[in-house]
């Protein structure tokens, strides 16, 4: 389900059909972000949850993606590269790699996906769908080597002050995993605290809710948000987002093209 206020485009999780697939590949694949339901031009997001024993069938394509880990134990492989993953784990599988995702506890294995540029409906069917599919090229060794993970309890965060007191941890970024075309991190907003209200000329911002309750703002409009709550920030919208609740408002931030590295204090990422 999707929904359309004046200026805010949302989808609630919980409310979306899940893409469904069958074994040897069995997940469920809930698309929160796309050109289709909330018109972005440069973001795909979506939630995945993969059973015990299963995995993402073996693909490649032209979009940069990355996975947030959210609960259960897991596997990536990236070309010839394998990587344990567990909740907190960043991963990035380059534009043309080869890459697959397999649970290897007990228990489901969920986890965030953010692509850019957005899936088309048919490459995402293409690629996702269907028998192993190894890639036309093989990476070089070179760029193998590059690939990268991260660990968002081991990553240094940017801390903001009171008025807009929060920590801002770049996960996906260029110079953490050497990103091209997203920039992925979580941010957490103290009670009582906000962003200060910004825009971004050039850059679309898509946030996803994880824990406690708060509103956003978008130019004139506003709207209560919790856990599951997926909104679109679109190219040159001043929007923030205000945690008045006695807990702290977890989110994760998908923007694209990426954010420039910067240490400001201002509230202004």
């Amino acid at each position: 389900m999707k929904g359309v206020r004046k200026m805010i485009r949302y989808t609630v999780e919980q409310e979306v059909e899940a893409e469904v697939f069958p074994e040897p590949f069995a997940r469920a694949i809930k698309i929160l972000a796309d050109p289709e339901r909330l018109g972005t031009r440069n973001l795909w997001l979506a939630t995945d949850e993969i059973p015990p024993g299963s995995s993402s069938n073996l693909h490649a394509h032209q979009n940069e993606e990355v996975y947030f880990f959210l609960s259960g134990r897991g596997c990536v492989r990236v070309d010839d590269h394998e990587i344990p993953v567990d909740p907190g784990y960043c991963a990035f599988a380059p534009i043309g790699s080869s890459h697959q995702v397999s649970n290897v506890g007990d228990s489901i294995l969920r986890f965030v996906i953010a692509v850019a540029p957005p899936f088309a409906r048919e490459t995402f069917e293409s690629s996702h769908r269907g028998p192993d599919k190894q890639p036309a090229e093989t990476r070089s060794e070179q760029d193998q080597k590059t690939l990268k993970c991260i660990v968002e309890q081991q990553a240094e965060g940017d801390v903001f002050p009171e008025p807009h007191a929060r920590t801002i941890k770049p996960l996906a970024a260029p110079w953490t995993l050497g990103t091209r075309n997203i920039w992925l991190a979580t941010d957490e907003i103290q009670p009582g605290n906000s962003s200060n209200p910004h825009s971004h000329d050039d850059k679309e911002e898509v946030v996803f809710f994880l824990s406690g309750k708060g509103r956003v703002s978008i130019d004139s409009e506003e709207m209560n948000v919790g856990p599951g709550h997926c909104v679109l920030f679109p190219v040159g919208s001043v929007h923030a987002v205000i945690n008045e609740e006695d807990s702290v408002l977890r989110f994760i931030a998908v923007v694209a093209p990426p954010l420039p590295r910067t240490k400001s204090k201002s509230g202004s990422r």
